[in-house]
Formats: C-alpha cells, sequence, structure tokens
C-alpha cells in the first residue's frame, strides 16, 4: 500500500514562513482577480517542484488611489476557494499551490516580504501594467459592501423582530438568563450596572437579492451575524440574615431596565449603519426598550416556528 506523509512529515517551515504569495484567481470575462496571502511553509515535490502551504486568510487585490490594495475575504468552505481562487485544500488539510509563474505571479519578488502592503508596492507598477488582472476600484467595493450590510441587518431585524422572514436561517444561538445571573453574583444593595449580550445568527444568502453580492465580494451561500445587546439595569438587593426559626433568605430585584440594540457584526466585520438602517435599529429599540433577555427571546423564538432548516442553540 503506498505510504501517505503527514503534514508534519513533508512540509519545511524553514523557507518562506511568513512570506507574502499573490494567487491568480481562475480566468472569467476576459480577465483574473488577484489574491494574496501567507506561505505557511512548503514541499519538495520532486527536485525543483516547490509545493507552498498557504495560511488560512487571504486579501482580494483592488485598485486603491495610489496603488494597489488589499480587501479581507472570507472563505467559508472548500467549494468557495476552489470557485475563487482556482485550489482546493489538499490532502494535509490546508490549502496548498504549485510555485510557477502562472499561479503564484511575481513570486520572486513578494517572498522577499512578510508584509502585504510591502509586497503589494514592490509589485505595484507590474500588476497595474498588465491588462489580464480585474483590479476593481477599492472605493467600488467597499460600497458594494457597505449596501449588502444594510440590507443584511434590516433583513435579520425583520426576520427575528417582526416575523417576516425576509432570511433563511440555518443556525440561532441565545444565551438565557443572562441578567439574572449577573444579578445574583452582585455584592452591592443597589446600583445600575450595563449589562451585554449577543445574539449569532447563520442565515442563507439566497434569491436574486443577494446573487450580486455573492459575486462581487466574493460571498459564500452563508452569512454569519452577531447581534449586541446592552441593558442598564437599576436594581436593589436585600438580605435577611434569619435567627434560630427562619432561614436567611435574600433576592435582587430590578427596579428599572432599559435595552437596546448595540453593535451588528456581519462575517466579523462591525456593519456601519446608513440612515434607513438606523431607523429599523430604532423600531426595534422601541419594541426592546423595557425588556431584559428573556422577555427578548420570548419576543423573537415565535417568529422562528417558520424557520424549517433552522438549528437553536442555548
Amino acid at each position: 500500500m503506498k505510504h501517505i506523509s503527514t503534514y508534519s512529515q513533508v512540509i519545511n517551515e524553514s523557507l518562506g514562513k511568513g512570506s507574502v504569495i499573490l494567487v491568480n484567481g481562475p480566468k472569467e470575462n476576459g480577465g483574473r482577480k488577484l489574491y494574496a496571502t501567507h506561505i505557511e511553509g512548503y514541499a519538495e515535490v520532486r527536485p525543483g517542484v516547490i509545493m507552498f502551504f498557504l495560511g488560512e486568510e487571504f486579501y482580494r487585490i483592488v485598485r486603491g488611489e495610489n496603488g494597489l490594495k488589499k480587501l479581507r475575504v472570507g472563505f467559508s468552505n472548500n467549494d468557495l476557494m476552489r470557485k475563487n481562487i482556482g485550489f482546493n485544500v489538499g490532502m494535509y488539510g490546508r490549502p496548498s499551490v504549485m510555485r510557477n509563474n502562472n499561479k503564484t505571479p511575481y513570486h520572486w519578488k513578494t517572498t522577499k516580504y512578510t508584509n502585504i502592503d510591502d509586497a503589494l508596492r514592490a509589485v505595484d507598477q507590474d500588476i497595474l501594467r498588465d491588462p489580464e488582472y480585474l483590479l476593481e476600484s477599492e472605493s467600488n467595493i467597499q460600497s458594494m459592501y457597505y449596501e449588502f450590510y444594510q440590507e443584511i441587518v434590516q433583513d435579520i431585524l425583520d426576520t427575528l423582530f417582526f416575523g417576516e422572514k425576509k432570511l433563511n436561517l440555518i443556525e440561532f444561538e441565545y444565551p438565557s438568563n443572562v441578567i439574572n445571573d449577573y444579578l445574583s453574583a452582585v455584592e452591592e444593595e443597589h446600583g445600575t450596572d450595563e449589562v451585554s449580550w449577543d445574539a449569532s445568527i447563520t442565515a442563507m444568502l439566497s434569491g436574486e437579492k443577494y446573487s450580486k453580492y455573492k459575486e462581487a465580494l466574493d460571498l459564500g451561500n452563508t452569512v454569519d451575524i452577531s447581534i449586541e445587546f446592552n441593558s442598564d439595569v437599576t436594581y436593589t438587593s436585600w438580605y435577611d440574615s434569619g435567627d434560630y426559626y427562619n432561614a436567611p433568605e435574600g433576592d435582587t430585584e430590578i427596579n428599572d431596565i432599559s435595552t437596546v440594540v448595540g453593535q451588528i457584526w456581519v462575517d466579523g466585520d462591525d456593519a456601519s449603519f446608513s440612515s434607513e438602517t438606523d431607523v429599523k435599529v430604532d423600531t426595534v429599540n422601541q419594541v426592546i426598550k423595557h425588556m431584559d433577555d428573556e422577555d427578548i427571546s420570548r419576543r423573537i423564538m415565535p417568529n422562528l416556528s417558520n424557520q424549517l432548516l433552522l438549528k437553536i442553540k442555548k
């Protein structure tokens, strides 16, 4: 039987570890997209033939005002990496690429650097003069991200709080008894404290509405969303030490509570809000203004009953 070496047996991390490598995407619309990442190590497949093992973070190369710029992209699965960059995770469990001029352009220049911005400056004129590359403007890509964030934030709020099925959800994770657990540990007799918690959601990007964002921004079929809630809780605690006939007892009571939506993250990025999205968030804040975490859960859960693919985590 043929012996298959493990990653640790074949990789050499002494050459090029942390160096920058550019990777060509497949040809499309008469050109190619260009990506950058770091080398984790290499293996010599046969004399003179080098395979680079790559890191997990990839960046799309775009045209900025003063040269090439990088924008982070997240390939959520193997198929998306194969579609956009043209290779897959191999037998050693991490992405790899053969060193050659067609797939790893200007590697003899970029591998001298560990900082992607420095490497891009070294090949700036080479890339910009090459008509093969599809280098969209940084401002256009950022504008597209901004539009995408507005769409996804408004849709998830409508889905969770108003029962409008704007998104198909795959996972929903929401903690339980956050405020009660916090108050059970306070030692002051009274006070006002801020208590925060997050709801985590994975939603599908389906339909024509999101197809343009998936294509332009190298997005997969799902998106991860995290919603932060902040509550200002005013409380009073009491304690009776008891006596020979009565056991000690105590409790902490909520006198007032004010809850709002805090930050919202989309695939790990803080989503800035347009005026229209601000209105949607303000509408939700009016609904949850006097709710604690358990009240919010009771508001959301009935709206998820029509989510056939949903897995709920506590």
